[in-house]
């Protein structure tokens, strides 16, 4: 598009150099009492434009053709008045400022300028008299008259040419993209296969270890050694932790934009399942989930359920007060409903508020808390499914407060 305005600059100059190279010669022949002085003013700057664009200053040429060409037909008209065909000429220096511009403010300053120009000329050539009396000659009316035509031709011939060519770039630029994000698509869809069939692939093996563990312990009971129990308990918290990463890597192959059903879900509903889910876990704790009243969202109903879990569950388990304490609530936002999770644990530093929402990111890596690190990511990946943002507000000595957005309008369902 730079090509394409440079190119008009250009032939813009040489257009009216040629003119003025005309009228000048006109003048000097033929109207000795004329003056030529501004007919030369505009054969030098049309030139003189040329050759800075050559030397790579467009500027210089957008300022005189925009605006030094158009104060200079002022005093054309005050000395030739009406009789000289300029009349249409500022709506050809319109056109070209539409074209040369794209900042707003530039067009309507440079615009209204030429209007009050045209204005001031108007007024002038109405209640002054013209500083030449003689009628202007048929030939200058031509030449001017010509040279408008043909410089406004050269512009809309030039402006559809470029057009076109600017709707064929970008026809095949979208094609071009089109075949890319269906190459993506098709590189996604196969890595979530993968992905999945892998992960299902790995809990048989994991599986046989747990179970030939607990048969093993079975075997030997009453009869082997402490360091003999301890290495089986090793084994089966292995496997029990590298079965949490797999069923992770699952739910994170199948949280896809392809697999969620919008619905308006009753949070309430949906919490008391966690709750009931999670009853023994908070009898053995002393634990409590606390809510009230809560708005329903627009939401996938199993995707919400597994961040919500996921959230509540950390909170419980990342957590040694006497008493833990689980808080959910729901704000009305102007676009959005934002969900508030706080627990009363141990709270994570600010340098981690980022790495938390990793695969496979443990900030805790003590044997005592069983953990996949896969938990927080499939949060984050579902939120962003839904577009919306999940991070971490608070955080520190009175435990963690995660929030996250829902969209009351999702994309997919707008």
């Amino acid at each position: 598009m730079e090509e394409f305005k440079l190119r008009l600059v250009n032939r813009a100059f040489f257009l009216v150099g040629t003119a003025c190279i005309l009228l000048t010669l006109d003048i000097i022949f033929f109207r000795p009492n004329h003056t030529p002085l501004i007919a030369i003013a505009f054969v030098i700057l049309s030139f003189g434009s040329l050759l800075f664009n050559y030397y790579d200053y467009p500027r210089i040429g957008k300022i005189v053709l925009t605006l030094v060409f158009p104060t200079l037909f002022l005093p054309i008209m005050v000395m030739y008045g009406n009789d000289l065909k300029l009349d249409y000429t500022v709506f050809v220096f319109i056109v070209v400022v539409l074209i040369l511009f794209q900042r707003r403010l530039y067009r309507i300053l440079i615009i209204s300028y030429l209007l009050l120009l045209q204005l001031a000329a108007y007024q002038l050539t109405l209640y002054f008299p013209r500083v030449f009396e003689d009628p202007v000659s048929i030939w200058s009316n031509l030449i001017i008259l010509s040279f408008n035509t043909i410089g406004l031709l050269i512009l809309v011939s030039k402006f559809l040419k470029a057009s076109s060519e600017f709707q064929d770039r970008q026809r095949e630029t979208n094609e071009h993209l089109l075949l890319r994000t269906r190459e993506l698509q098709q590189s996604n869809e196969f890595l979530e296969r993968y992905t999945y069939i892998t992960s299902h692939d790995l809990k048989t093996p994991i599986r046989t270890i747990f179970s030939f563990s607990e048969l093993l312990e079975r075997k030997l009971k009453g009869r082997q050694e402490q360091d003999v129990q301890d290495y089986l308990n090793f084994i089966k918290m292995g496997s029990l932790q590298l079965r949490g990463i797999v069923d992770g890597i699952v739910e994170n192959a199948e949280s896809t934009r392809s697999n969620l059903h919008f619905e308006t879900v009753r949070t309430d509903d949906l919490l008391g399942s966690i709750r009931e889910k999670l009853k023994f876990r908070l009898e053995e704790v002393n634990g409590e989930i606390c809510y009230q009243d809560l708005l329903p969202v627009k939401a996938d109903p199993k995707m919400l359920y597994k961040v919500l879990y996921n959230l509540i569950d950390n909170g419980l388990k990342y957590n040694r007060s006497d008493l833990p304490r689980i808080m959910v609530s729901i704000t009305d936002k102007e676009l959005a409903y934002e969900i508030s999770v706080a627990d009363n644990g141990f709270g994570i530093p600010e340098a981690y508020w980022t790495d938390i929402f990793k695969m496979f990111k443990k900030l805790n890596a003590s044997k005592s808390f069983m953990g996949s690190g896969v938990g927080l990511a499939l949060c984050k990946r579902i939120v962003d499914l839904h577009g919306g943002k999940i991070w971490l507000e608070t955080s520190g000595e009175t435990g963690s407060i995660f929030k996250f957005s829902l969209p009351k309008q999702p994309a997919s369902v707008q």
